[in-house]
């Protein structure tokens, strides 16, 4: 993969060396690695005297501790964990200096269809390690059995609290109505054709059941309102007679 020179300048005396910066790779996946390649010259009778990679954070590459490089070099840059573009500056025996960049685009995981062979991933009864269906969250257990425990704790980014705030619009019952009528499941929930094809995530059932509770909570709490109206209204009526 090549990358267009983009030389700046500050011309003291003489011409600027002419450089290249090329990556053997142009997209990774996190933490991954790449080979950066340069080459240098310059216009005799100047020659180029140092080179230098920076990754805009520190120095990562410098011939001062291997003059043989300065003609042209290599370097594996490992770990990288997101987009990083690398400025090479070459400088001549008269002071002019040019740079030139090459980037390397990290393209984060999907694992909603693929677990990209993560390590430190655990088979127990199984050597497949299925796609966890989330995107950010990779399988790290697989089990081929049944799990049996005194205590499971799961831990959450979230709750559904957020059903009790003054701005949350609760629909209307006979929306709701309508929606179990079509669909023959209750809304946001999963249907039973979708936990048979892609199971259940515990963490979010758990969310989805504790909203639908709190919903549940206030429809009952306006139903004993329009009752307590309409025992008043009644008691009203009785005591006219």
């Amino acid at each position: 993969m090549a990358f267009a020179e983009n030389p700046l300048s500050t011309a003291l005396v003489g011409e600027p060396p002419t450089i290249t910066l090329t990556s053997n790779i142009e997209t990774i996946s996190p933490d991954g690695s790449a080979t950066l390649s340069w080459t240098t010259g310059a216009t005799s009778p100047d020659t180029v005297v140092s080179v230098s990679i920076d990754n805009g954070v520190g120095e990562v590459a410098s011939t001062s501790s291997n003059p043989e490089s300065i003609a042209s070099g290599s370097i594996e840059v490992a770990n990288i964990s997101a987009t990083t573009t690398y400025i090479l500056t070459a400088t001549t025996d008269q002071g002019v200096s040019a740079t030139t960049t090459a980037t390397v685009t990290v393209v984060p995981y999907d694992y909603t269809t693929d677990n990209h062979n993560i390590q430190n991933a655990v088979g127990i009864g199984t050597s497949v390690i299925p796609a966890s269906g989330h995107a950010n969250a990779p399988t790290m257990l697989a089990v081929n059995g049944t799990i049996v425990a005194k205590r499971v704790k799961v831990t959450m980014n979230g709750w559904a609290d957020y059903v009790f705030d003054d701005k949350y619009k609760l629909k209307p019952l006979q929306d709701v109505a309508t929606y179990i009528d079509q669909n023959k499941h209750l809304p946001e929930m999963p249907s039973a054709q979708q936990i048979k094809e892609q199971g259940l995530s515990v963490n979010e059932m758990f969310t989805l059941q504790m909203k639908k509770i709190e919903e549940l909570t206030l429809y009952l709490i306006d139903l004993e309102k329009k009752n307590q109206a309409l025992h008043q209204r009644i008691d009203g009526l009785e005591g006219e007679k």
